[in-house]
């Protein structure tokens, strides 16, 4: 994204400034990353064969989304190609900071639950033994949700290492299938 945000800035400012498109995607090749310099020298090349700066961006739908495209599309036909290159960087570095923000506020919540897993494993590890013992100790008997929950806490106990492979097949499963 923050290589979007470079590419129209710096392309709207050399536009501006009065240097033809085609000599702006030049300078902007020299100065580029190889990624972006090899598609400032594919849009160069587009352009050089007579077509619109967003016929050249179409070519190109991994890099371009539809959106872009259209929207420099109406600057060409409306002539105002500068602005909307301008309105275009200044788009996505609003929408790189909110990506920024989003993936900030996320943490907090992954880090309770993480917290939240290592207290759970640390009470069915080494508070429930001591529980265990004592309630067998007074010779007590459990209601049937505790018996339950102390069935599988046992489970766990006694097969860890079988938990904890599903607990990391789970997590990867939720991992790959994020909608993020």
């Amino acid at each position: 994204a923050q290589d979007k945000v470079n590419f129209f800035r710096q392309l709207a400012t050399l536009v501006v400034s009065g240097i033809p498109l085609l000599r702006a995607l030049e300078l902007l090749k020299k100065k580029s990353d190889n990624y972006m310099g090899e598609l400032c020298c594919g849009i160069e090349a587009d352009l050089e064969k007579g077509l619109p700066l967003s016929g050249a961006l179409a070519k190109r739908p991994r890099d371009f989304a539809q959106l872009t495209i259209h929207i420099v599309q109406a600057g060409e036909t409306s002539g105002q190609l500068e602005g909307t290159l301008a309105h275009l960087a200044d788009y996505y570095e609003s929408e790189m900071k909110l990506r920024k923000f989003l993936r900030g506020a996320c943490l907090y919540p992954c880090f309770i639950l993480v917290m939240l897993l290592v207290m759970l494993v640390l009470f069915i590890f080494q508070v429930l033994p001591l529980i265990l013992n004592l309630y067998q100790a007074m010779e007590v008997e459990f209601a049937p949700g505790e018996a339950n929950f102390i069935s599988l806490a046992v489970l766990l106990t006694e097969q860890w290492p079988w938990a904890l492979v599903g607990g990391l097949g789970l997590g990867v499963l939720f991992y790959r299938n994020r909608a993020l």
